[in-house]
């Protein structure tokens, strides 16, 4: 959950998710729509689709107990060399250092290491200089110090311990390292989302588990509205690599819609999980007078 979400986010999330699937064989006996509704709000809808995933393997392969080996956690779905790392250091205290992006920070300062330098170097250069018998203590403290005091651009080097040695630090240079990127022109896109009528139900569709957003119900993406549809006014939406602009295409349909999906009301909406930015066209419907007044009047009929 922590992977592109910040903490203060990912709290709430998990104490539900674990009141939801307390054990191993919960979550993989879990239907995947609850699943993916629990993680709803989070985005990177696949690391859910992972997880369900990699409990089903867990439970068939290894009797129901989690893998601390890293060449066994790289077998499950979803599962990198990050995430390997930290379960076999946080869980079974084998000597790993997970490197995230707070560590890198924290370690570029130190030895005042170039943009250029990996994972690999970063492990390298503080496993050398910051050993340990205990390191799942040492990761877990790096992460906090970059989290809380060696911050990107405000870092509180006079309440950090690692002061006295570290190179920036004495340079007065500490927000120069890590050396940043260049920022690219992020890609515009601009799509319509059908949305679809019949009866005063709403189709959605159910998206590939593969693809973006992966395993959520929504409305279809289109290059071109539909003939004879009312265009509302546009929702807007960033992800990772690009910024989407949405415009809702509101039609109304006799025929069942091409893909994996369904007609829905809107109470069995409410229990689909859906992405951020479909939850923005259904609020642009509900705030347009005319479609509520339409999806009202179709299902009293």
């Amino acid at each position: 959950m922590l992977q592109q979400t910040r903490v203060e986010t990912v709290i709430p999330y998990f104490h539900r998710w674990m009141e939801l699937f307390p054990t191993v064989r919960d979550l993989a006996t879990a239907h995947l729509d609850d699943v993916l509704k629990a993680w709803e709000g989070l985005g990177y809808y696949r690391r859910a689709v992972n997880l369900h995933r990699a409990a089903a393997i867990v439970m068939d392969a290894y009797g129901g107990r989690v893998p601390t080996d890293p060449e066994e956690l790289l077998d499950l779905p979803g599962v990198g060399h990050y995430t390997a790392a930290a379960v076999a250091a946080f869980a079974a205290g084998q000597p790993l250092l997970p490197v995230d992006a707070n560590v890198r920070r924290v370690a570029a300062r130190l030895f005042t290491l170039s943009g250029a330098a990996g994972p690999q170097t970063v492990k390298e250069y503080l496993q050398r200089n910051l050993g340990s018998q205990d390191p799942g203590s040492t990761a877990e403290a790096l992460m906090e110090l970059g989290a809380l005091v060696c911050t990107p651009r405000s870092p509180r080097c006079g309440a950090c311990p690692l002061s006295p040695s570290c190179k920036a630090y004495q340079l007065g240079r500490a927000t120069d390292f890590p050396e940043r990127r260049g920022r690219k022109e992020r890609p515009q896109r601009f799509r319509f989302a059908a949305v679809i009528i019949r009866k005063g139900k709403i189709y959605l569709e159910r998206r590939p588990e593969g693809g973006l957003l992966g395993g959520t119900w929504g409305f279809p993406q289109i290059s071109t509205p539909p003939n004879r549809c009312s265009l509302l006014n546009p929702v807007r939406h960033g992800y990772t690599h690009f910024d989407l602009t949405l415009t809702p295409a509101v039609v109304e349909g006799s025929q069942l819609p091409d893909g994996s999906g369904a007609f829905l009301k809107p109470h069995e909406i409410a229990a689909r999980a859906l992405s951020q930015v479909d939850h923005k066209v259904l609020a642009r419907l509900w705030e347009t007078e005319s479609v509520v007044r339409g999806l009202t009047s179709s299902s009293d009929r």
